[in-house]
């Protein structure tokens, strides 16, 4: 089994953990602890400590790269940022955490990295792009390249930062191109392009964001666990989304693979189409209908780890929504109570969004009840037997997790209110009883040590399951 973290760190960068002096340092290593709390929660004794750790919304500015598949500066902002989390945790889950060197997709404005963090002692990185020199006469760059008798030819070393941060050559931890060339997993890179019939794919257009795709194999089993991390541009999410299934390793997973498609979709399910409430998923009209639908129909048969419809069901079930936003509320307009002492609305006092969960939009000054956008979609080869379940968690530090304060509404099951555990960090915590109405007004629900810091961190929750 493989227990992969991911998160998408609001623009995340070395000023969010490293900080500059005084004040700014103090609030940037309470960040850093935040973050390290959610990744191995009770630390020393961890209760879910993870093997593979993704990060979306590396913030790459302009500046910061230049052409497709460079890897980032090591003496970026960005970097600053993926490099002093890695420290961060090694000091916590050991000295054989390793980083995939992120290499940033998009431009004009949307160029963005990802950064895979994982165990060594129990992964092996093993592409599927290497990192090489460009075959081309003029100003040839080093770049994650496709394995090609030619690539695989022209192989380079990453500088020296990022070398400190992959595993050193080892004769037993090659792995083979698809021509049985054996590279270190040293000179192996992440796919930023995704080539189709030997053309890049767009996701939908040449300057969004692509996923970042990396692949591992397991130490001590036969699977390789091929990861997808997504971000799609919010302009243009479910254009992005329908491309998913095309990219040829998401559509193909041979015997012993397992595939995770993982991110912020920008996608609510719930509102895939606004002129069709809760869309069923194995609707054309639907984003993720390429993805989770049953192979019979047209689909490629992925499980949705975070799944708005009941077992055995394509259609979402409204009181399910609660259970399944990740997207957090600014701090001036997230509230846990009701003042007014009226009936809960789908703002307020509904368990366990209260009125800290959903979207807000500036422009009008309202509220709404979507942010169901960040989530996982699994599928295993032929010859794996899938896991009984995905112990899938929405890791919130709010209320807490499991959901278990409030009796289940109909259309909720054990699937979104199990998980493993995770504290709450609001202190005192948001009173409870019932599941719905917590109380007077909470004073102390938007200071630094509570909500304030944890939507500092992010604007999204991070998601924990096993594979």
């Amino acid at each position: 089994m493989v227990r992969i973290l991911y998160w998408n760190l609001q623009k995340f960068s070395g000023p969010k953990i490293k900080g500059m002096a005084g004040g700014p340092a103090l609030m940037a290593q309470d960040r850093l602890n935040h973050i390290l709390e959610v990744i191995t929660p009770g630390w020393p004794k961890a209760t879910r400590a993870p093997d593979i750790i993704v990060i979306v919304e590396v913030f790459a500015g302009t500046a910061e790269v230049l052409d497709g598949g460079v890897v980032l500066p090591s003496d970026s902002n960005a970097a600053g940022g993926v490099l002093t989390l890695l420290e961060a945790i090694r000091l916590r889950l050991g000295p054989n955490w390793w980083v995939v060197p992120p290499i940033p997709t998009g431009s004009y404005g949307k160029r963005e990295a990802v950064a895979v963090f994982y165990n060594s002692d129990n992964l092996i990185f093993a592409g599927p792009y290497v990192y090489a020199k460009e075959p081309v006469p003029w100003n040839p760059l080093n770049k994650a390249l496709p394995p090609t008798p030619v690539n695989l030819g022209n192989m380079v070393k990453y500088d020296y930062v990022w070398t400190q941060f992959l595993h050193p050559d080892d004769d037993n931890r090659r792995s083979p191109a698809p021509d049985g060339t054996l590279v270190y997993e040293s000179q192996w890179a992440g796919d930023w392009q995704h080539l189709r019939n030997n053309q890049p794919m767009n996701f939908p257009n040449a300057n969004d964001r692509k996923p970042f795709f990396v692949r591992f194999r397991e130490v001590h089993g036969p699977r390789v666990i091929k990861v997808f991390g997504v971000h799609t541009s919010p302009t243009v999410a479910a254009g992005a989304t329908r491309q998913l299934e095309y990219i040829p390793d998401v559509a193909t997973v041979a015997n012993d693979e397992v595939a995770v498609v993982v991110g912020d979709f920008n996608v609510d399910p719930f509102f895939s189409n606004s002129l069709i409430p809760n869309l069923p998923l194995n609707h054309l009209d639907n984003p993720y209908e390429g993805l989770v639908n049953t192979p019979g129909m047209g689909g490629l048969g992925y499980r949705m780890v975070i799944n708005p419809c009941p077992p055995g069901s394509f259609v979402p079930h409204p009181n399910r929504m609660p259970y399944c936003l990740t997207f957090l509320l600014p701090t001036n307009v997230a509230r846990p109570f009701n003042a007014n002492g009226v009936a809960p609305t789908p703002q307020q006092n509904v368990y366990p969004r209260f009125g800290y969960l959903g979207s807000y939009y500036a422009s009008t000054q309202t509220v709404t009840d979507q942010g169901c956008y960040d989530n996982a979609f699994v599928k295993y080869g032929p010859n794996l037997n899938p896991i009984a379940s995905h112990m899938a968690t929405i890791v919130n530090p709010v209320v807490g997790k499991p959901y278990d304060k409030a009796p289940l509404p109909a259309g909720v099951t054990a699937d979104l209110t199990g998980g493993y555990p995770q504290p709450s960090w609001i202190a005192p915590p948001i009173p409870q009883p019932g599941g719905i109405n917590p109380g007077p007004l909470m004073n102390a629900f938007d200071a630094y040590g509570n909500y304030w810091l944890i939507r500092s961190v992010s604007d999204h929750l991070a998601l924990a399951f096993d594979v």
